[in-house]
């Protein structure tokens, strides 16, 4: 699987390696391939005594309708000179298959490492006015539709459609427009904003920010801890698109493209690094020295975790990526309009592809809205009662009628004894203490309305406030034990 997952937004399917040679299509919620693309053409016909070198597809990724697809081809025997192609599908609708284009050959005087399609500037908001890229550039008129691969020979290049991103036939065609390389260094892989108005490159211990319509040089961030080279990166989106997230071999970093600086890191080693294109959130696998992998849901713009799955699976994670689609807003959040949803996949070391589901009490919901803000679970403060309820069992109404004193006087002390229960567990006074006052509290007074029952009401109110206090005093050493955990949420 060199390909890794690859989103197919027009057919939502998963796009990967099939045969040798092949792209497969799979539709995660039929559970079934729907198609494959053989995209080298060659055959497997061998000889017997010397197995054969195949051809592999090693990039594949789609424009954002979905209509052209861009593969790389590699084959390297060790003996003659490697074979490499960069490959231009297009979609036609008569035939509901992807035709080739273009192909380029070589593209690249070295192995390619990263191959992706420029994103669309976002629509202006009226017709009057054009909107504003991340970059600070109007995009009032359309650009081409551009691609960029990189490669190992540190050249960076964009390759864009001649004769009109509407065409889809014709004479349109695929050329590379520029060339842009940073120091001679190899080119580990290059990502796109979400608005397409930047383009960030890795060059082992600098990233470095393009101007993707003039190739100009923007910005240069070096590695903050100098023995440590970057691996991964990739732009928040939503509220958190003006963030750079990557990782080195030890950390994990956020930049602040605003401020040109750090914004926060954390010492974790990060196998794989993605970010959800619809929602202000990125997901983070992190292999255990246990050998299992843990999940981290974070937003970009603090270093708490948003939600944390531990031993998520038993074996390391080699590739993962979020499926989002767009369908039409519920009536419950106004209604008209269109909602896009996004599901998180991973796959692991030996091919088997898993879902980060939100169903049930262990998995939260991390569904996103319209406007991007993530609906996390809700109620848990009522199951948490519930689950209270299950081993206490709930107050019973006793013999006197609910507007006498005795149930008023009742309700107010059992509400003022389950309050103590919403505190934290570690600043609660001891169980010997609070059981008597709790088994006391639920059974009604003997003598309903009178003085009696008014002054043991007032006491025992005295009594929780003395018995909380030195609970916190307690306790405190305890809460200065566990503030580190607190502070540093990520663990291996």
């Amino acid at each position: 699987m060199r390909t890794g997952l690859v989103w197919d937004p027009r057919s939502l399917s998963f796009v990967t390696n099939s045969n040798s040679g092949s792209l497969q299509w799979y539709r995660p919620d039929l559970d079934q391939v729907t198609c494959q693309l053989d995209v080298t053409g060659l055959n497997y016909v061998s000889r017997r005594d010397e197995p054969l070198v195949l051809m592999t597809v090693e990039h594949a990724a789609f424009s954002s309708d979905g209509h052209w697809l861009a593969t790389i081809e590699w084959r390297d025997d060790g003996k003659t000179t490697p074979e490499l192609r960069l490959k231009f599908w297009q979609f036609t609708a008569s035939s509901q298959e992807f035709e080739l284009n273009t192909c380029v050959e070589p593209p690249h005087n070295g192995k390619v490492t990263s191959l992706s399609f420029q994103p669309p500037p976002p629509p202006p908001r009226n017709s009057l006015s054009s909107s504003t890229s991340l970059a600070g550039k109007s995009t009032g008129s359309a650009p081409p539709l551009a691609a960029v691969s990189t490669s190992e020979d540190g050249n960076v290049k964009t390759w864009v459609l001649l004769g009109g991103a509407e065409e889809r036939g014709g004479d349109a065609s695929w050329a590379c427009r520029s060339v842009a390389y940073y120091q001679c260094l190899p080119c580990r892989g290059a990502c796109f904003s979400r608005d397409g108005s930047l383009l960030a490159t890795n060059f082992k211990k600098c990233l470095t920010l393009w101007d993707p319509y003039t190739c100009e040089l923007r910005k240069v961030f070096s590695s903050p801890f100098p023995p440590e080279t970057f691996s991964q990166h990739t732009f928040g989106s939503k509220t958190s698109s003006h963030y750079l997230i990557s990782t080195t071999d030890r950390h994990l970093i956020v930049w602040d493209l605003l401020r040109c600086s750090v914004l926060w890191s954390v010492a974790v080693d990060v196998a794989v690094l993605v970010a959800d294109p619809v929602a202000p959130m990125a997901a983070a696998f992190v292999p255990s020295k246990q050998g299992t992998t843990h999940l981290y849901v974070f937003d970009p713009s603090s270093p708490a975790p948003v939600n944390v799955w531990e031993s998520v699976c038993s074996e390391p994670v080699t590739s993962a990526a979020y499926a989002h689609a767009t369908s039409p807003a519920r009536e419950s959040r106004g209604g008209g309009g269109e909602e896009r949803t996004s599901k998180l996949y991973f796959q692991t070391s030996s091919q088997v592809l898993y879902q980060v589901s939100n169903e049930g009490e262990d998995h939260p919901v991390i569904n996103t809205a319209k406007e991007g803000e993530v609906v996390m679970q809700k109620g848990r403060e009522e199951q948490s009662r519930q689950a209270f309820f299950e081993v206490f069992g709930k107050a019973t109404k006793g013999a006197v009628e609910p507007n006498t004193a005795s149930s008023v006087n009742h309700s107010v002390r059992l509400r003022g004894k389950l309050k103590v229960w919403d505190t934290a567990p570690h600043a609660l006074p001891p169980l010997t203490s609070l059981a008597p006052l709790f088994l006391g509290s639920l059974l009604p007074s003997k003598r309903p309305g009178s003085r009696g029952e008014m002054e043991d009401l007032e006491s025992d109110g005295e009594e929780e406030e003395r018995d909380s206090v030195e609970g916190e005093d307690s306790d405190s050493g305890a809460q200065e034990r566990d503030s580190h955990r607190r502070r540093s949420p990520w663990v291996q």
